[in-house]
């Protein structure tokens, strides 16, 4: 009997270099990245990517040190129309980084990758040791897991069908650049929602493919998931809220957020009140990913 699934190979990252590291510090997007990077190393055989935007820095030569494939998209055509059309600077760096996996379709045919499925995790995720890269059902166009709602999903984490992405690939880029990306600011999330509604792609369960504390107002527990993620508070808003708070060293420009103001957004501090414990469980978990063993030395 011939049994329908899923082998997933290839993994893909997105970022803007110039979030992960500024004023000579590693900003708390960068630390996200080495945790991401060392988890993913640690508990997967796939074969890793790193869409980036941004100038050379220690992050990036980290990337190199650890064999991550990088490919620069400072020149292409999204890149150039981010540029043009961002007038708030934070937005732009942060749209510079987010954007890029909307370009994956192209670039896997530039890069000559014919594998039938491949995946997307945003940097403020991690690998668990229940990684497997066999999926028991067939994708044929997007998989990804519900975000608090049945009518919208999470693209943190997201399974693709190659060929129906590069086939849809023009006509939704045409969609974005009509709107001028004006209309989702940094949020392709919800252009992506909008354009392949839910009720169109293979729904995965988030206690295993997406797993963050405050799921179920955190009555679901760790211990299944293959991917984790830090959706809504991120490493420093823990450290923050659970009184763990490093001294501030640099403008956390992920989400939106001054530090040393303790300015944390209302979304984050709701979803946190939701499972503290689990919370502080996460970030001490995610401690031993932070290998960030840098050189911190000025590259030009």
């Amino acid at each position: 009997m011939l049994t329908i699934s899923t082998h997933i190979k290839t993994n893909f990252y997105a970022a803007n270099l110039d979030t992960l590291y500024q004023n000579n510090h590693i900003t708390p997007q960068g630390k996200h990245t080495i945790m991401a990077i060392n988890s993913c190393l640690q508990h997967t055989h796939l074969k890793t990517y790193f869409i980036y935007t941004g100038k050379h820095n220690p992050i990036y030569y980290w990337l190199k040190s650890k064999n991550i494939h990088t490919i620069n998209r400072n020149t292409s055509h999204l890149t150039q129309t981010i540029n043009k059309t961002y007038t708030d600077q934070e937005h732009q760096k942060i749209a510079l980084g987010a954007w890029q996996r909307i370009d994956i379709p192209i670039i896997l045919k530039q890069l000559q990758i014919t594998e039938k499925h491949t995946l997307y995790t945003d940097l403020d995720t991690l690998f668990t040791p229940n990684w497997t890269p066999h999926i028991p059902i067939e994708i044929p166009k997007i998989a990804c897991t519900e975000e608090r709602s049945p009518n919208h999903y999470n693209t943190g984490v997201m399974i693709t069908n190659t060929a129906y992405m590069q086939e849809t690939y023009k006509e939704f880029t045409q969609h974005i650049y009509q709107q001028k990306l004006n209309k989702y600011l940094t949020w392709d999330q919800d252009a992506l929602n909008e354009y392949y509604p839910t009720e169109t792609i293979t729904i995965l369960p988030r206690k295993t493919w997406n797993w963050t504390p405050y799921i179920n107002n955190g009555k679901t527990k760790q211990n299944q998931a293959k991917i984790i993620h830090f959706h809504g508070p991120k490493i420093t808003n823990i450290e923050h809220l659970s009184g763990m708070e490093e001294t501030p060293y640099v403008l956390d420009t992920w989400p939106l957020t001054d530090p040393q103001k303790h300015n944390i957004p209302k979304d984050c501090q709701i979803l946190y009140n939701q499972n503290p414990e689990g919370y502080q469980q996460l970030y001490k978990y995610a401690q031993k990913y932070l290998n960030n063993q840098i050189n911190t030395r000025t590259y030009n």
